[in-house]
């Protein structure tokens, strides 16, 4: 009878560990999200384990709202960057929608704390300084590690690198489209180039939901 009575007591436990962390999503492992957007779905693994601040931060954006109406409004590619002094970046960038107010800025997580290298599907904060991101992020196409902690990509004194903090687990093909498309119309100059890089018709983030 105790050991039929230890193996209920294991098995109630087993139910409740596993009911609680579907609750609450921030206390597994991987939380997994989907972007949707007018070109297809992007699912991600985050990884609060290994980047607990940001992803947090992330989750508290979806769960105000932020997300819902927002855009991915600019491509970064070869042609798109000729003027480029450093290695070109492969990437997508987008967030909130402008219309909203940003939450409050967030402490900087490193990939030296994160192990999480800016490799191909990565997703990673935007921000101007070091500990000023808020809901804008990107998505690596290839090897962009040149975004890491440590990187001579950068002068000294500025190699804080960005924050990531998760995986594209699939819809990369729909990343790439988005890579794809036509950009530029709003540059002021040829040397403007940020403004090569800003799509023309910017691509919706209908909602981010969590699995």
């Amino acid at each position: 009878m105790k050991i039929l009575s230890k193996i209920t007591f294991i098995l109630v436990m087993s139910v409740f560990i596993q009911v609680s962390n579907a609750q609450n999503p921030q206390h597994n492992s991987i939380i997994q999200v989907v972007i949707e957007t007018d070109k297809g779905d992007i699912n991600l693994d985050l990884y609060p384990d290994k980047a607990p601040i940001t992803v947090e931060n992330f989750i508290q954006n979806i769960k105000a709202g932020l997300y819902v109406g927002g855009h991915f409004y600019r491509a970064s590619r070869s042609d798109n960057n000729v003027n480029a002094k450093r290695k070109i970046l492969n990437l997508i960038q987008g967030g909130n929608d402008e219309q909203k107010s940003e939450r409050a800025p967030i402490a900087h997580e490193t990939t030296l704390q994160t192990g999480i290298s800016h490799l191909n599907g990565v997703i990673s904060m935007a921000r101007n300084e070091p500990g000023s991101a808020t809901s804008e992020f990107f998505i690596c196409i290839g090897d962009n590690s040149g975004l890491d902690y440590g990187s001579d990509r950068y002068d000294e004194g500025q190699r804080q690198g960005y924050a990531s903090f998760g995986r594209v687990t699939e819809g990369m093909d729909v990343v790439t489209r988005i890579q794809q498309l036509p950009t530029g119309d709003k540059a002021k100059s040829k040397d403007d180039w940020y403004g090569q890089q800003i799509i023309n018709d910017t691509v919706i983030i209908k909602r981010i939901i969590i699995k």
